[in-house]
Parts: structure tokens; C-alpha cells; sequence
């Protein structure tokens, strides 16, 4: 409106030319087009243009302000004038009229840009921002999301028409090798994705598992993994997965499975991983991690299976897994750990099967080691333990103990174990 307003106010500009002053005409109603100065009394001036009056004031020499205030009339005698309405004369707030108009477009392109922006903020294709819980626990998979700095704004899936879970899906099938998979996801068929293979959904068609192991995946997985919040079990072993563990998938506070096994996995055990509420199962073995274990990893209360054998792992193992009440299997054999058995390990009284061969550790056995009754398998060899085997494991009768007998001496007496005992 208000550029509609300036237009208006702008008046008309006439550019006019005095000719000799004492030169007279006179204007017949048939000869309407010649111009005349009417009424001149210095500043404030009449023009006749095209037969139509106007009144103004003089600008400058020759430029005339003027506005309309009569039309078709017999406009007498007076000296003669040459008028031509122009539009390149400055106004009292612009330069000219050229100014005006793309100062009036650009007006007109912020009006129309707030007003997109209006309406984005209320719906549409935009995305709502993430929330700042660590788990995410009480977001939708299906409702529209953001991805953060670690997900990302756009996900670039060049399928707009998808919903939420699909875009994560073809996120995931794209970053590896989906065209080449051995069973593929077929996006354009319009079938549901609860429908592909591998693909587990609740009632809300909430995506609960992902089970595409042993199908030819390649590449590295996406961060964008974490805003599954109702995944509960994740299944991509047997494949030639490359790059590092997102951190992202520590956002997975429904997970209870994670299987990453025999793949190319390269860099660390992300510690973000021990604030998995719900992770029961942790497979990562025969991949090329490197690093130590992370202590974090003793706050997952609900884990009865980690399995990080058979990587690049080196450090000592931390005393904090002493805390993992339920764990049933602990696999930490064939990697470069260092220093001694944590005590710790003996507050374990799940633990079925402990393998820590394989490694560099040095130091005696401890004790402690014998108050874990349901041991059935404890294997040691192939590291530089010393000593003697504590008589505590010898009560565990049914357990069977693999170490080095030219490194360590049995102080059982009828040893029931089967191998690797020196014991008469």
C-alpha cells in the first residue's frame, strides 16, 4: 500500500521550454495538442499538455511539478511553450521513477518472502527442531524432524514424496551400495517400508528392527540412524561395512541389540554407547577397531553379551565392567590389551563364558575369579600370566579353564578340568 501511495504523490513531471515570451498564439478548439504556459507567476505555473491542464511548480529551468486539474479545455492565449511529460525527474524523496519502482519490487519480494516464511513456520515441509534429550525417547518416528549437527538439516534422499522412516531407510540403503545389495528396497514401488526385507514394524508402523545381515552392504553408516527412536534391535553383521561407529546411534534409547560384527569397521568404540539404557546384546568382533575400551561401557545395566574380540583393541581392561551385573559373555580375546585382570571381574556372577586370550596381559590370576559359579569356560592362554592358579577356581567344577601351563602352576588337587591342567 504504502508503494502504491508514492506513486501517487509523485505527481506528473513536465519537462517545458520557454520559447520567446513575446511570441503570441491562439489555441481553436481544433488544434487541442499545442502547449502553452498559462498563468506564469514565477514559481507556480499552468501547462497545457495534449489538452489536459496542468499545475506545478518550477523544479529547475526547464522541469516542471505538476498534477492534473483539468482536462479539455479551451486554453485562450499565452506564450508559447515547448511540454513533453517525462519520467527521469527527481521527486522530493527518490532520485527518479526508476528508483521508485524497484524500490517498490523490493518491497513487494519482503512481503512475499515473510509471508512464505509464515507459513513454513506453521507446517508444510519444514522440519521441527530436535529435541535436546540425550535418548530422544519421546520422538516420533513418523513426525517431522531435524537433523543436528551430528544428523543434519536436509537429508538428501531425492525422495520428497517419502515419509520420515522411508527418508531415514533410503538414507541408510544409499550410503551402502543399496543398487547392489543381494535383496534390495525398491522405493518407487510405493509399497510400505514396513514391507521390505529385513524390515520389522510395530502397530504405528514405527520401524522396531533392521535385520540386513549377510547382503552385500558396503559403505559407512549414517548418522541419521539415531532418530530411529523405536529401533530395538539393529542386525547388520556379515557385510563390508566401512568408517566408524556413529556416535549418534547412543540416541537409540529403545535398542536391546546392536550387531556389527565381521565387517570393516575402522576407528573406536564410541563412549557414547554406555548411556544405552536398554542394550542387552553388543557385537562388534572381527572388524579393525583400534583405541581401549571405554569405562563408560560399565554403565550398560541391562547388557548380558559384549563381544569385542578379534579388532585392534589395546589398553588395559577397565575396572567398570565389574558393574555389568547381568553379563553373561564377555569376549575380549585376540585384540593388544594390556595390564592386568581387574578384580572387579570376580562381581560377576552371571558370567558364563569370559575369554581373554589371546591378548598381552600380564599379572597373576586373581582370586576373585573363583565366585563366579556359573562360570562354564575361562580361557587364558596366549598371554604373559604368571603364578599360580588360584585354588578359589578350583571349586568351579564345572568349569573348564584354558591357560598356560609352562607359565602357571595348578594348586588343585583331582582336578575334574579337561585341558590345559598340569594337576595330578
Amino acid at each position: 500500500m504504502f508503494f502504491i501511495i508514492l506513486l501517487v504523490d509523485a505527481g506528473i513531471y513536465i519537462k517545458a521550454t520557454r520559447k520567446n515570451e513575446a511570441q503570441l498564439t491562439h489555441v481553436h478548439n481544433d488544434e487541442p495538442q499545442i502547449p502553452v504556459l498559462m498563468n506564469r507567476a514565477k514559481d507556480n505555473i499552468k501547462v497545457a499538455v495534449d489538452s489536459n491542464i496542468f499545475q506545478g511548480t518550477v523544479e529547475s529551468e526547464d522541469i516542471i511539478v505538476a498534477t492534473l486539474v483539468d482536462s479539455n479545455k479551451n486554453l485562450g492565449t499565452d506564450v508559447i511553450v515547448d511540454a513533453v511529460i517525462v519520467d527521469d525527474k527527481p521527486t522530493i524523496w527518490y532520485k527518479d521513477r526508476r528508483n521508485l519502482l524497484i524500490i517498490g519490487i523490493i518491497m513487494i519480494t519482503a512481503v512475499l518472502a515473510i509471508a512464505l516464511l509464515i507459513r513454513e513456520s506453521n507446517g508444510g515441509s519444514v522440519y521441527r527442531s530436535a529435541q535436546p534429550s540425550m535418548f530422544y525417547s519421546d520422538m516420533s518416528t513418523d513426525a517431522p524432524i531435524d537433523i543436528p549437527s551430528l544428523l543434519p538439516s536436509s537429508i538428501r534422499t531425492h525422495a520428497p514424496s517419502l515419509n520420515p522412516s522411508s527418508r531415514l531407510l533410503k538414507e541408510f540403503h544409499d550410503l551402502t551400495g543399496g543398487p547392489s545389495w543381494n535383496i534390495k528396497w525398491d522405493f518407487s514401488s510405493g509399497q510400505s517400508h514396513c514391507k521390505f526385507f529385513g524390515i520389522t514394524c510395530d502397530d504405528l508402523n514405527q520401524i522396531i528392527e533392521i535385520n540386513v545381515s549377510d547382503n552385500n552392504l558396503r559403505g559407512s553408516l549414517p548418522s541419521t540412524l539415531g532418530l530411529l527412536s523405536s529401533l530395538k534391535g539393529f542386525y547388520v553383521y556379515d557385510n563390508s561395512i566401512s568408517g566408524t561407529i556413529p556416535t549418534e546411534l547412543a540416541m537409540l534409547s529403545s535398542l536391546s541389540e546392536l550387531y556389527l560384527d565381521d565387517n570393516a569397521i575402522t576407528g573406536t568404540i564410541p563412549s557414547e554407547l554406555g548411556i544405552m539404557p536398554s542394550l542387552e546384546g553388543l557385537r562388534l568382533f572381527r572388524n579393525s577397531i583400534n583405541g581401549t575400551i571405554p569405562s563408560e561401557l560399565g554403565m550398560l545395566s541391562s547388557v548380558t553379551r559384549l563381544r569385542i574380540n578379534d579388532n585392534f583393541i589395546n589398553g588395559t581392561i577397565p575396572s567398570e565392567l565389574g558393574l555389568l551385573s547381568k553379563m553373561g559373555r564377555l569376549y575380549l580375546d585376540t585384540n593388544a590389551i594390556t595390564g592386568t585382570i581387574p578384580t572387579d571381574l570376580g562381581s560377576l556372577l552371571s558370567m558364563r563364558f569370559l575369554y581373554l586370550q589371546n591378548n598381552n596381559i600380564t599379572g597373576t590370576i586373581p582370586s576373585e575369579l573363583g565366585k563366579l559359579s556359573s562360570l562354564t569356560r575361562l580361557l587364558l592362554r596366549d598371554n604373559s600370566l604368571m603364578g599360580t592358579l588360584p585354588m578359589e577356581l578350583c571349586t568351579l567344577t564345572s568349569t573348564t579353564i584354558y591357560y598356560d601351563d609352562y607359565h602357571i602352576s595348578c594348586s588343585c588337587v583331582n582336578s575334574s578340568y579337561t585341558l590345559g591342567t598340569p594337576c595330578s
